[in-house]
């Protein structure tokens, strides 16, 4: 512990302009390093904010693409069982969606 104490008396300014210019240093020095932080931070942030948008843009095109699938899947089912042409009405439908 005592080496600490002894490093601190070396590293303590001498004269009254440097005990100043450290006392300006430090400040600026964590200012500095805070703003850095802040913005790596910020960055991260929109990146991530850029992913979730994309992730839900991709959930909201799957979601669709199971609704079209579901809608051909009725439509031949439908026409498979009655054999009349009517039902094959959302299967067409959804066909041109797809």
């Amino acid at each position: 512990m005592s080496w600490i104490v002894d490093l601190a008396r070396r590293l303590r300014p001498k004269t009254i302009s440097a005990k100043i210019a450290a006392g300006f240093a430090v400040p600026i020095v964590l200012i500095s390093l805070v703003s850095l932080n802040s913005y790596l931070n910020t960055r991260s942030l929109i990146e991530t904010a850029h992913w979730v948008q994309h992730t839900q843009n991709v959930i909201i095109q799957v979601s669709r693409l199971n609704e079209l699938i579901m809608d051909m899947e009725t439509g031949e089912r439908g026409f498979l069982i009655t054999g009349k042409d009517r039902f094959l009405a959302p299967f067409n439908q959804a066909t041109q969606q797809w």
